[in-house]
């Protein structure tokens, strides 16, 4: 892809995890008020059966929105990896900067939260995500600025 391309191609994958980031912090915006009135802290007080499933359903659909863009962009694999993880990077990024903006949380980059529900509840502090994130957007990112049909990079195995 040449360089006009990749940029552009940044520049919407941005615009739409930007966008969908804010999208999922104003649900949980909306799901702290209604499940945690109180303030949202550890231990957490299980929400309804209904909210949890739904919560659930909502993660995997966030998933699979994220796949399928990515699967609809490139037919490489590696490529589409690494749609899928600059658009889940810069999505969660922007997920707790709105949390941030809007509730005041979290108090620091050290603050506990529930990172994800699938396959089990995930929780930790808010840093883990966020490095992750950052990775799988710098990742994503040198990738992308591969040539298209360069061989795919290769870790070295250890031993043999």
């Amino acid at each position: 892809m040449t360089e006009p391309g990749q940029r552009r191609l940044l520049l919407w994958l941005s615009l739409l995890s930007l966008a969908f980031g804010y999208i999922e912090a104003s649900v949980v915006v909306y799901l702290r008020e209604i499940s945690y009135p109180e303030g949202f802290r550890f231990p957490l007080v299980p929400p309804p059966a209904h909210l949890l499933w739904t919560e659930l359903g909502r993660e995997a659909a966030t998933l699979l929105l994220l796949f399928s863009l990515a699967s609809l962009l490139s037919r490489d694999k590696l490529r589409r990896f690494a749609i899928f993880a600059y658009c889940f990077g810069l999505w969660d990024l922007t997920y707790y900067l709105v949390l941030k903006l809007i509730l005041d949380w979290p108090a620091s980059l050290l603050t506990w939260d529930v990172l994800f529900l699938i396959p089990l509840p995930w929780t930790g502090p808010v840093l883990a995500p966020m490095l992750v994130a950052a990775a799988l957007m710098a990742a994503a990112v040198f990738i992308l600025r591969l040539p298209e049909g360069a061989p795919s990079p290769s870790v070295p195995s250890i031993g043999r």
